[in-house]
């Protein structure tokens, strides 16, 4: 919570037709208390909370209709990631939540495809954990750069 520690995430969604390779998402995020689902607005609205997510296309797989993306979120609310890919029409595959079941289905993939994958420390001086500045943690590009229907 008092940004620490840095979070990178891969996401596979639907959809490749990214008119960009990269872009930094300004929305505005609610929580249905109900029904646990968040929505995404344009404008701030009563009780919002302002999102920042930022993305980049690590790989496009245009014949399957898909794409990879390393997402960083400055700001880190519930479901924020996976709200915001919604909204732009770029669900994460497997999300049973804010996806499609069409496109999960068609992956035969009923697990969301997100995950962090590098972690980076910043903690100040004070910290016992001071030591971990100098590392990074990061999961193998051959784990996650997997075509689709390889694992």
């Amino acid at each position: 919570k008092n940004g620490a520690i840095k979070k990178e995430y891969i996401a596979y969604v639907s959809n490749s037709n990214f008119s960009k390779d990269s872009e930094i998402l300004e929305n505005y995020i609610l929580k249905d208390r109900k029904t646990g689902f968040s929505k995404v607005f344009d404008n701030k609205v009563k009780n919002s909370q302002k999102i920042i997510t930022e993305y980049k296309v690590i790989k496009l797989d245009k014949n399957n209709d898909y794409a990879i993306l390393n997402i960083t979120i400055p700001t880190g609310k519930t479901h924020q990631i996976r709200a915001q890919m919604k909204a732009i029409n770029h669900s994460i595959i497997g999300d049973s939540k804010y996806g499609k079941n069409d496109i999960n289905k068609k992956f035969r993939v009923y697990r969301q495809l997100l995950f962090a994958y590098k972690y980076s420390f910043n903690f100040n001086k004070n910290s016992s954990l001071y030591y971990l500045n100098e590392i990074n943690v990061k999961l193998d590009e051959k784990i996650y750069m997997k075509k689709l229907g390889e694992y």
